[in-house]
């Protein structure tokens, strides 16, 4: 949600056409009370002959000719009027009408000002001219660059809200969602966050809830962006679960649910939470996948993590096999590892080094495979076959850690009895920048201790 969005309701011209129709019926010859006190609720003469001339000029949309009329007018009347009053709302109406924004609001809070002082106007008037000019300030608002005047032009929306609000003839949830807006905007102004006020954001917001039967999207929007900016992420995902039962064709909001769950799951202190938590977040990709939805490579690989997270490695080998076939996940050296460590995981080594096998034809020139088979064929006391595997590692390069590749072979070579190659491979070893000189002392020594052994034993043969 941006810092400051443009006043979610537009002002619309048939305000100005409201007041044209209350300026007629006063534009009738009435002669003001001379010397009176205070000021009658009556349009004088003069300004009776001046509506006169000013109506066809709105009528025919001659704006420019009846600002300059206008202005004119309020020339010549006292600032305390009923004149002045209907002339300066009649001034800002027309600058709303053709979009000068920012000149509104000083017209229509000086007739305010008069109309109050000597109740010019009905009760039900005070609270839309409070409302209007809490849009127009938030208006302003939004549209400045510098926020120092953002600021003040919010807190001046904010005020004449606050004077509207109890004067609002019933609820309304335009009204509540214009309310959550501006406090949402104000909290969030210039990234310092108030945490009272997102919270109050969240009170309007949810009192628009209760005023109709399908509250619109903004409210649940405001709800969700307060919740986030305060880091209440199980109250966000609240949230979210109720916009999707009412838009479950939303992508973002099922990303953006996810996440959330995932976060959850990464800042919760204990392991049943965390389980919960990536738990929710796999419900939630498949209940989008349900919709068509979420089925990109990128998260159908992150459904799969996330089995791999609460251990349920046979669901995330079956959706890797699938995947891998149907180009669902991408055909990746990475995928086709995971695939084999979800097998090793559930005790499968054949199906591991199946896995690596597939792997190695897909990728060719890869080392690495090399290397981790060669690991696997060791665990199952293949020694010779690690060896094998872990040579052809050496040849293709394309290592992650090449120095930890020639020491296995080191000591592969050692337990197969290759003492010669043995120590050639700890020779390598030792010029690699992961290997360090006490990793390869230990074996370097049992190589050179099994040589001279060798030697000892062979030396009464030669005699």
């Amino acid at each position: 949600m941006t810092h400051a969005s443009a006043v979610p309701y537009r002002l619309s011209r048939r305000l100005l056409h409201a007041v044209l129709l209350a300026t007629a019926l006063h534009a009738l010859p009435v002669h003001a009370q001379q010397g009176a006190e205070p000021p009658a609720k009556e349009v004088s003469e003069k300004v009776s002959e001046e509506f006169a001339k000013l109506r066809p000029l709105i009528e025919a949309k001659n704006f420019p000719e009846a600002l300059t009329l206008i202005d004119a007018t309020l020339g010549g009347v006292k600032t305390e009027s009923y004149d002045f009053v209907l002339l300066s709302q009649m001034k800002s109406q027309i600058l709303l009408t053709t979009g000068e924004m920012n000149k509104a609001a000083a017209p229509l809070e000086q007739s305010l000002g008069v109309a109050q002082k000597y109740d010019f106007l009905p009760a039900t008037a005070y609270y839309d001219q409070y409302y209007l000019l809490s849009q127009i300030f938030y208006q302003q608002a939004a549209e400045s660059k510098d926020s120092a005047t953002q600021k003040a032009a919010f807190e001046k929306s904010y005020a004449y809200l606050q004077k509207a609000i109890p004067l609002a003839p019933k609820p309304s949830v335009d009204l509540q969602i214009f309310s959550a807006s501006l406090l949402y905007n104000q909290a969030s102004l210039s990234g310092s966050s108030d945490t009272a006020k997102f919270r109050q954001a969240i009170a309007e917001a949810r009192k628009g809830l209760y005023l109709v039967v399908k509250p619109p999207e903004q409210l649940y929007q405001f709800l969700l962006s307060s919740y986030q900016q305060l880091g209440e992420l199980e109250s966000a995902a609240e949230i979210l679960e109720l916009m999707l039962l009412e838009k479950p064709e939303n992508t973002q909001n099922w990303q953006t649910l996810v996440a959330t769950y995932m976060n959850l799951a990464a800042s919760a202190k204990d392991e049943a939470a965390v389980q919960t938590c990536n738990l929710r977040a796999i419900i939630s990709i498949e209940r989008a996948q349900s919709h068509g939805l979420l089925s990109s490579p990128a998260e159908n690989y992150t459904l799969v993590a996330l089995y791999f997270s609460i251990q349920q490695f046979a669901r995330a080998s079956e959706l890797l096999e699938k995947g891998l076939k149907s180009g669902a996940i991408e055909n990746q050296k990475k995928n086709w590892e995971l695939l084999s460590s979800a097998y090793q995981q559930m005790k499968h080594e054949d199906r591991a080094l199946d896995a690596l096998k597939r792997a190695t034809t897909a990728f060719p020139q890869d080392g690495q495979l090399e290397f981790l088979m060669g690991q696997l064929y060791y665990t199952q006391g293949r020694v010779a076959d690690a060896y094998t595997h872990t040579l052809k590692a050496s040849d293709k390069g394309q290592l992650d850690k090449p120095g930890q590749t020639y020491l296995y072979l080191a000591y592969l070579g050692y337990e197969l009895g290759k003492l010669e190659e043995a120590a050639r491979w700890t020779e390598q070893a030792s010029q690699q920048a992961d290997i360090k000189p006490t990793d390869v002392a230990p074996i370097k020594r049992a190589i050179t201790d099994a040589l001279k052994e060798r030697e000892e034993l062979l030396a009464p043969s030669k005699a």
